[in-house]
């Protein structure tokens, strides 16, 4: 593999990771319009939640590969399981 396609490969891998922190970051904020008016309290900490998400989004750098695979590898399951997702959130 030369060193371009790695490079590529590293790069499409960090915008997968982007892609996915990103699709966090709308369910997060759907549940936060959903909530803002009746839950005030709780809609702040999930603005606050994804403002952290937003700036680790900010954050990938596709040279490091070991924390882009971790994004991927931590958020990427819990994009399909909402259920999780929350409790992760929560957490």
């Amino acid at each position: 593999m030369t060193e371009a396609s790695i490079r590529n490969k590293q790069m499409i891998q960090a915008e997968v990771a982007s892609e996915i922190l990103n699709n966090v970051r709308g369910i997060i904020m759907g549940r936060f319009y959903e909530i803002e008016k009746d839950q005030p309290d709780e809609a702040k900490r999930l603005n606050a939640i994804e403002s952290e998400i937003f700036r680790k989004q900010q954050a990938i750098d596709y040279e490091k590969l070991d924390e882009v695979e971790a994004i991927i590898n931590e958020w990427g399951p819990l994009l399909k399981n909402k259920d999780a997702l929350w409790r992760h959130v929560y957490a």
